[in-house]
């Protein structure tokens, strides 16, 4: 399912996960891992490490 098949009928879709969490019947498929090389930052604070990170956390 894509986002946008997802998005169309989302309130129905949200309930019926909720219902999963609640009822503890919720299975995550499995996903497929990636080395993702994390370089040192290259200015304090900001960089390459600190970009990776983002993504990782937010879309990965």
């Amino acid at each position: 399912m894509t986002i946008k098949e997802y998005e169309k009928e989302l309130e129905s879709h949200l309930e019926a996960l909720q219902t999963k969490l609640k009822g503890k019947t919720f299975r995550a498929k499995p996903v497929r891992r990636k080395y993702v090389r994390i370089c040192e930052p290259l200015v304090e604070g900001k960089g390459v490490r600190g970009d990776a990170e983002y993504f990782i956390f937010h879309f990965l």
